[in-house]
């Protein structure tokens, strides 16, 4: 008769909303029967009436903790519902170092809670703690081999380190492949097609790149983003045409609109197979106000991809008569990241007597290149010149940054020297590589190579340096133009007891057609 007066009072002091009666109702009653389930869940229940969550979730533990084995389940599913609100209210107050805690202690009692997994994975991304998302994300894929959204959860996190996008990306193109119209699936999985292929974009595997955007634009074929990025593959690629047709799909902000605009002329330019340039030398020594000139006719013509021919024919009139030097150069693509350089040259007078070259440059990832060339002069003087060139280059933002040692054999009537020449280049690109400045310097016991090939005078095995700033400019989609100055700086005459030196100042100019 007690039990019942009591389940009365405590039914009465519910529909009067006085919870903290009906909670020390329930504690006299828990005197008489302790770790009572139904009591527990009456009181957890009471206590979350009143907001007082911590102690309504740890009276549901203790109701589970001493209930039998087959109640166990179904109070599981209880206890999830008053955890998992509890979660959602955390979460959306930004308290998540406490959602946390509250998760794990759902985990402890049910590890493979589906919504307690999910809601783990989410609060560990929220909080960037990358190592235990994966770490949830794989526990749950495991559990749920057949859920596709702990299959894409698993590739979020492991998107969160670039070294995991491989696997990652061949994990939901597996799944894509057997559910196509998944849109979830989908989404997910052209998002990580794009980090993927951004990543490998800029590490030079433009191929690559290329059949993964291709995968991914299979079931998202109107992503603009993914078209642009294969536009930025097939440039890589040398594929101007395809590129500028991909690229073009990109819808530039006001911020980027010129500068994307610019770039694309710059694409259609390189899309031209033929080429013509005119170009200007003027010359004069500091000390005498005579004017040297050369100039300079060449036609180019790319044959396929990689591979052109170069004809170009240079022209100098001076006091000892008029200089022709007719020279062909060939260059092609070797392998994705080989290319080898070769011309040959010949003249009548002022120029080398002619002149062969040979290069291969290497491009490595991320955006070095090197060049090993070598070359031989015969001069109208009856000196030989042999040389061996080293260059590197790297690129870094819109900058170009080289450096070229150039090693000299002289044979001078019958005497051999050993002659060097280090020179630099640093070149800035403006939007395009059509617009650009650069400075250019060089020192060594020679003239640079090719201030050689010019003949404007030859102060071997003495001290040489240079200096020299210039600028491109791209005016239409495929005519552009070139300014560049230097200054050089010699040893005049080792002999003399002081040493005196002679300046010669460059001008050189070149106008550029492409069609």
């Amino acid at each position: 008769m007690v039990g019942i007066a009591q389940y009365g009072l405590f039914s009465t002091y519910v529909m009067q909303n006085r919870y903290q009666e009906a909670v020390m109702v329930l504690d006299d009653m828990l005197l008489d029967r302790p770790g009572n389930v139904d009591l527990l869940l009456k009181k957890s229940a009471m206590y979350h009436k009143m907001e007082r969550y911590d102690y309504a979730i740890n009276l549901y533990e203790q109701a589970i903790n001493s209930s039998v084995s087959q109640d166990r389940k179904h109070l599981l599913i209880g206890y999830g519902e008053l955890v998992g609100a509890r979660i959602k209210q955390l979460r959306e107050n930004y308290r998540l170092p406490e959602a946390r805690v509250l998760t794990q202690q759902w985990l402890n009692l049910d590890s493979s809670n589906q919504m307690a997994l999910l809601y783990m994975i989410n609060i560990c991304y929220q909080l960037k703690d990358k190592e235990s998302m994966l770490s949830f994300a794989k526990l749950a894929e495991r559990e749920y081999k057949e859920d596709l959204q702990f299959k894409i959860k698993l590739a979020e996190a492991m998107n969160l380190s670039s070294e995991n996008l491989e696997s990652s990306w061949s994990m939901l193109h597996a799944q894509v492949v057997q559910a196509p119209f998944h849109a979830t699936l989908v989404t997910a999985f052209a998002n990580t097609s794009e980090q993927y292929a951004d990543r490998l974009l800029k590490n030079k595997e433009y191929e690559k790149a290329r059949v993964v955007l291709d995968s991914a634009l299979h079931y998202s074929d109107t992503s603009r983003v993914l078209k642009y990025m294969k536009g930025l593959a097939y440039e890589g690629l040398r594929q101007f045409d395809s590129a500028y047709v991909y690229q073009s799909f990109y819808e530039p902000s006001l911020l980027e609109y010129e500068a994307f605009k610019m770039h694309l002329s710059q694409l259609q330019h390189r899309t031209y197979r033929n080429s013509f340039a005119l170009s200007h030398l003027r010359a004069r020594f500091g000390d005498d106000y005579k004017i040297t000139s050369i100039s300079t006719a060449e036609f180019s013509r790319l044959v396929s991809k990689g591979s052109s021919y170069t004809g170009r024919v240079n022209y100098a009139g001076r006091d000892e008569g008029k200089g022709i030097q007719g020279q062909f150069e060939w260059f092609t693509a070797l392998g994705k990241e080989l290319y080898g350089r070769v011309d040959i040259a010949l003249s009548n007078k002022f120029f080398a007597k002619y002149a062969i070259n040979a290069a291969a440059i290497y491009a490595w990832k991320p955006m070095w290149e090197g060049e090993v060339g070598v070359g031989y002069r015969r001069f109208h003087t009856g000196q030989n010149l042999s040389n061996l060139n080293l260059a590197a280059t790297k690129e870094i933002n819109d900058f170009r940054l080289g450096l070229k040692l150039s090693n000299f054999n002289l044979d001078s009537d019958g005497e051999r020297f050993y002659l060097y020449n280090l020179s630099s280049k640093i070149q800035y690109f403006m939007d395009s590589p059509r617009n650009y400045i650069l400075a250019v310097a060089s020192v060594g016991n020679s003239p640079d190579i090719d201030l050689v090939n010019n003949q404007l005078y030859n102060s071997f095995n003495m001290l040489n340096s240079m200096v020299g700033v210039g600028i491109g400019r791209g005016i239409t989609k495929n005519v552009g133009v070139s300014a560049l100055g230097t200054w050089y700086n010699f040893q005049k005459d080792e002999t003399v007891v002081a040493k005196t030196y002679r300046n010669l100042y460059n001008l050189y100019f070149q106008i550029h057609v492409s069609f």
